[in-house]
């Protein structure tokens, strides 16, 4: 489980007056608060062609340094962001989870069975009820599995992109935010249904 955590240093200068005299002293103070905490999760379902329902995964997942890059840049530098992180890929890779890592491995295009880089619907989770889910939101897609030549294709892996991944290979101006390797592979028919949805929470940390 590998959740990501934004510290911010806060510098505190308190000036102290003597109770005897007129000199003052200046003391510095440096405390560091978790101000905010961002994770994200992701739930794969398949519904294949007979209407039977398997749940692939739901769990944590691995944030980029990328990612965290593109946050920080959100919030701090006007016309730095990478856009919205709302953009589904999948693929069928061997690289291993890693922050390092800035594309998926063995994505799919256009080319692999309707699988291709989709822009997902976006949800407020907040509008969803409860205070508790402000800040929060989830983006989702759900894939037809088509056109496979050899019947079936594998799927491994999915990551969350920006809005510049839909319908292409995900070249330049593609930005991975983060990305899940499946426990376990599923291999999906033609008439395969697969539903992907990220969810990205901001919370108050303590």
């Amino acid at each position: 489980m590998k959740y990501q955590n934004f510290f911010i240093a806060l510098t505190i200068v308190a000036i102290i007056a003597s109770a005897f005299s007129s000199t003052f002293s200046t003391t510095s103070y440096t405390a560091s608060h978790n101000l905010n905490m961002w994770t994200s999760a992701v739930e794969a379902i398949v519904i294949r062609t007979d209407g039977s329902i398997e749940k692939l995964y739901m769990g944590p997942n691995n944030i980029t340094n990328v990612g965290l890059n593109w946050t920080r840049d959100f919030l701090a530098w006007s016309g730095k962001s990478s856009g919205q992180a709302t953009a589904i890929v999948l693929g069928n890779g061997s690289t291993a989870e890693d922050p390092t890592i800035t594309t998926l491995s063995n994505q799919f295009n256009a080319t692999c069975c309707g699988l291709t880089p989709q822009a997902g619907t976006v949800t407020n989770q907040a509008a969803t009820g409860g205070s508790q889910n402000s800040g929060n939101y989830s983006t989702t897609y759900q894939w037809t599995v088509s056109g496979c030549s050899g019947g079936n294709i594998t799927v491994n892996t999915t990551a969350l992109y920006n809005n510049s991944a839909p319908g292409n290979s995900c070249g330049a101006g593609c930005v991975m935010f983060a990305g899940k390797n499946f426990s376990a592979p599923v291999t999906l028919q033609n008439g395969d249904q697969l539903n992907v949805t990220w969810y990205v929470w901001a919370a108050s940390g303590g």
